[in-house]
């Protein structure tokens, strides 16, 4: 599956994308620094925040894509779903 994600290009994808529209309060990309979609995660982020997206990042450094990783960085997303802004 992650290999389609490869495939995706994340500049293009946001280009086409409207912030008013997707009505998002904040979008929360986090990823770990020796995972292969590091590179993509960055250039999907840079281009949503160049389009007015309220993007969140969180890089782990020597994170793999692994449930160590997805766990620390759910402790530091939970608490932002029950904010109200």
């Amino acid at each position: 599956m992650s290999a389609a994600v490869h495939l995706v290009d994340p500049v293009a994808e946001a280009a086409r994308l409207d912030p008013k529209a997707a009505n998002l309060k904040l979008l929360w990309i986090a990823c770990g620094t020796a995972d292969g979609l590091i590179e993509p995660n960055r250039r999907l982020a840079a281009a949503l925040k160049s389009k007015g997206f309220n993007v969140a990042t969180t890089e782990t450094p020597n994170g793999l894509h692994t449930w160590t990783v997805w766990r620390e960085n759910l402790v530091q997303f939970a608490p932002l779903l029950f904010q109200s802004k």
